[in-house]
């Protein structure tokens, strides 16, 4: 009988956290702006600003 892994942590963002993302020959960049214990705020290098919870791991 397999056995279930625990879930793993939220992540840990920080103002500054840079994430590069190539999609198949494009590529984005998008960083942290600020964070509160139950959202984030990222922005990219287009200049769009979003909020999103902190427990998800790709931002949009």
């Amino acid at each position: 009988m397999a056995q279930g892994l625990a879930p793993a942590p939220a992540p840990l963002y920080a103002p500054g956290d840079t994430f590069v993302y190539d999609d198949g020959g494009t590529v984005t960049t998008e960083r942290v702006v600020s964070k509160s214990p139950d959202r984030v705020v990222w922005t990219n290098d287009s200049g769009l600003i979003w909020t999103k919870d902190p427990n998800v791991v790709t931002p949009r």
